[in-house]
């Protein structure tokens, strides 16, 4: 055997040897709460009553799907587990939230990440009615 296919061979093991259930991104790990606030707003009231949210949470692995129906409905799938993060997909594509507060328009994902800690906010991609999501993880 020369030494570049020893060389392969050993590169081939330790990726191998590195595969367990670590954590790491892509890697089943222990189970997460995700937690999806969402609010519906309608720039047509004349008088808008506070909005009540409308929580799901739930406990979500790689390959787990959450539906809520605030949307009509709208579907996210876990793509991704890391230490203290998920990536969600979601069935319809939202638009992020910009750091001033506002909603970015131009931009819509339907790919992105919650991190342990921090809020993920989005939103429905209209300017006179619509859902706020706020993301979180535990």
């Amino acid at each position: 055997m020369t030494l570049a296919a020893c060389l392969v061979l050993i590169a081939g093991l330790g990726a191998c040897a590195g595969s367990g259930d670590t954590g790491t991104v892509g890697t089943p790990a222990e189970p997460v709460t995700l937690t999806i606030e969402a609010t519906s707003w309608n720039g047509w009231a004349e008088s808008p009553s506070p909005a009540v949210p409308e929580v799901t949470t739930e406990e979500v692995h790689l390959g787990s799907e959450v539906t809520i129906e605030a949307m009509g409905p709208v579907t996210f799938e876990v793509t991704e587990v890391g230490d203290g993060e998920i990536r969600l997909h979601s069935s319809q594509r939202l638009a992020p939230a910009t750091p001033s507060g506002g909603t970015n328009l131009n931009d819509l994902v339907d790919e992105f990440t919650v991190t342990e800690g921090t809020v993920t906010r989005l939103a429905t991609p209209t300017m006179d009615a619509g859902v706020d999501l706020e993301l979180t993880i535990e």
